[in-house]
């Protein structure tokens, strides 16, 4: 998983080559950003990626989404929204200090300093509230998916 332009990335090059985990992984996309299915279905039509014969089923580990999270993490940001706010102040106290400590760094200190930070930063991300969140932010949006797409059947009835 990566960060950029305030955005998550995940390399799901391993998941499209695979006919069954591509089906899933498509099968959630389209639940959750329709958007981004559709840009990966143009991928696969492109023939960008080389697939796996149907009975190679291979999935190192860490590669799929499946059992990624125990069901308890959303349940801890059911009934408590203040996890959201203390979240991005404790995130946004962490980059002033992050700010604060990479200015003293240079050379070889200043990519040991990077490299600690980005181990810093994957705990943060996979800690188990921040993982409540984003899965509770993904659940909203394919409830949001859901009933737009019914508003838009009747409304065409």
């Amino acid at each position: 998983m990566r960060k950029a332009g305030g955005r998550l990335f995940v390399d799901v090059t391993h998941m499209l080559a695979s006919p069954d985990s591509r089906e899933m992984l498509l099968d959630a996309m389209g639940q959750h950003d329709p958007l981004m299915k559709d840009a990966l279905m143009t991928v696969i039509e492109r023939d960008f990626i080389k697939s796996l014969p149907d009975d190679k089923k291979e999935q190192s580990p860490g590669k799929s989404n499946k059992g990624m999270l125990p069901a308890g993490f959303q349940a801890q940001t059911n009934n408590d929204p203040a996890i959201v706010s203390d979240l991005i102040k404790s995130s946004q106290t962490s980059i002033e200090e992050l700010k604060r400590n990479i200015r003293m760094k240079s050379g070889s200190d200043l990519f040991d300093f990077i490299l600690e930070d980005i181990q810093q930063l994957k705990k943060i991300l996979f800690d188990p509230q921040s993982l409540g969140v984003i899965m509770a932010a993904t659940n909203a949006s394919i409830w949001i998916n859901d009933k737009m797409n019914e508003f838009r059947r009747k409304k065409r009835s």
